[in-house]
């Protein structure tokens, strides 16, 4: 694997190269300069001396939705629940564990759920991501409760202005397109690229 990395680095395409060609060439020329200069501003501005350490981060929704998936694709008899296979099987699965993480629970046309199976996995998916977040939001809250107030000083990142709701939804994009982005790209996308080419 190192070896493939070293390589990736030395290829000198033009036009767009291999997946793992054009990831190593996002990651090397845009994303690691934009957190250089973002931590940079940051620095400057005094930020960095008045971050704690993390309390939580919720990423239950997330977890329910590609373990299931992931753990769905792996049962011998799912082929069986599927009219179609390949991407667009996979995004029938996909589907349904979203839709039972994210809201009630509903399938993609095509795919057999309910089986005890699909019935008892996404059950369990619902639960997990419905439940964990509550939880944790109420850890949150106790442990804020209990933190003494730190007086606003140079160093403090305000909450009240541009920059903040701009980084704000910066990560929260960023999580969820690192989050999802592995498979939508082996399922709805892979579908779209077969049903046109």
């Amino acid at each position: 694997m190192p070896d493939l990395f070293v390589l990736s680095l030395k290829v000198k395409e033009t036009g767009l190269g291999s997946f793992w060609t054009d990831i190593t060439r996002s990651v090397l020329y845009i994303l690691l300069p934009l957190s250089l200069v973002v931590s940079v501003f940051l620095v400057s501005q005094g930020v960095v001396q008045n971050f704690n350490s993390y309390d939580r981060v919720d990423l239950a929704t997330p977890v329910a939705i590609l373990i299931g998936s992931g753990g769905a694709c792996m049962v011998p008899g799912i082929s069986s629940m599927l009219t179609n296979t390949g991407a667009h099987g996979f995004s029938e699965i996909l589907y349904a564990f979203t839709s039972a993480g994210g809201n009630n629970g509903s399938t993609f046309a095509g795919l057999s759920a309910n089986t005890p199976f699909m019935n008892i996995s996404t059950g369990i998916s619902m639960l997990f991501a419905r439940y964990v977040p509550l939880v944790a939001a109420l850890a949150m809250a106790g442990s804020l409760v209990q933190k003494k107030k730190v007086a606003v000083g140079a160093g403090t990142l305000p909450t009240h202005d541009a920059m903040f709701v701009g980084l704000l939804i910066f990560v929260v994009i960023l999580i969820g397109a690192l989050n999802f982005s592995p498979a939508l790209a082996l399922g709805p996308i892979a579908d779209f690229y077969q049903m046109i080419g």
